[in-house]
């Protein structure tokens, strides 16, 4: 019985270090605008859900463009005792911080705002690195399937019941619902450019692309009188270019 429990344990340990891929705890602290330019991306804007890496971390570049999900543990001065909000925020490595130390984060203003008392200056965080499941829109596709439709949409979603997620919306198909996993994931969409928010599954037998869209989200990125676009390359994380399919 005695090495039965062993063997649990160990394989419930190996589910943990495949979920997690770099897990640790650190402070963190704050910039302000403008985030542009930065050491990985230049002119290029990335948003607000971003964060500097102390150099240890950022690695001669090597951070840039990962996510590491962040979260408020406590306060490290006697300003702010009780500084956290407990939400979580996930941070895409857009920036160097050369003065940070190590297990130090410098997150976003508008980052550190979401998870805890700007007026703490500081907090005590942990952080952690997520195993993404591999996701349809890394690569190339030269095909001629259709990855992006849209349909009438139900008032109940899968992921949010009926909660109003606004109309910059989408259903995920098989390819990456995953049980659930995206729900709330966002990606934007060019050829122009829109940021959408999973919030529903689409069925096989209903859903004739990867991701099916509001009828809004659609009309922003194309003429709803095609109903479907492919993609063709990556430009960037979750990040599709587009051409229509005519």
């Amino acid at each position: 019985m005695g090495f039965q429990i062993r063997v649990l344990m160990m394989i419930g340990m190996l589910i943990c270090l495949a979920s997690i891929v770099i897990a640790g705890s650190g402070t963190a602290t704050f910039y302000t605008p403008p985030y542009v330019p930065s050491a990985c991306y230049g002119n290029q804007n990335k948003g607000t859900v971003i964060a500097a890496a102390n150099p240890s971390l950022y690695n001669n570049g090597a951070a840039c463009g990962r996510r590491y999900r962040v979260k408020c543990t406590g306060g490290t001065n006697n300003g702010v005792p009780h500084p956290c909000t407990g939400s979580e925020v996930t941070v895409t490595i857009v920036d160097l911080c050369p003065g940070c130390g190590n297990n130090q984060l410098d997150l976003s203003k508008q980052v550190f705002s979401t998870i805890a008392n700007p007026d703490a200056g500081r907090i005590r965080i942990d952080y952690t690195r997520p195993r993404y499941p591999p996701d349809p829109f890394r690569r190339s596709n030269e095909s001629s399937k259709s990855c992006f439709t849209f349909t009438s949409w139900r008032r109940t979603s899968s992921c949010n019941g009926f909660k109003n997620d606004g109309v910059m919306i989408a259903a995920a198909s098989n390819a990456i619902w995953n049980n659930r996993a995206a729900c709330g994931r966002r990606y934007r969409m060019k050829c122009n450019s829109v940021l959408v928010k999973i919030v529903d599954y689409c069925p096989p037998l209903r859903c004739r692309g990867t991701i099916d869209l509001s009828q809004q989200a659609f009309a922003v990125i194309a003429n709803p009188d095609n109903r479907k676009i492919r993609y063709c390359s990556v430009v960037g994380d979750l990040t599709c270019q587009m051409n229509i399919n005519e």
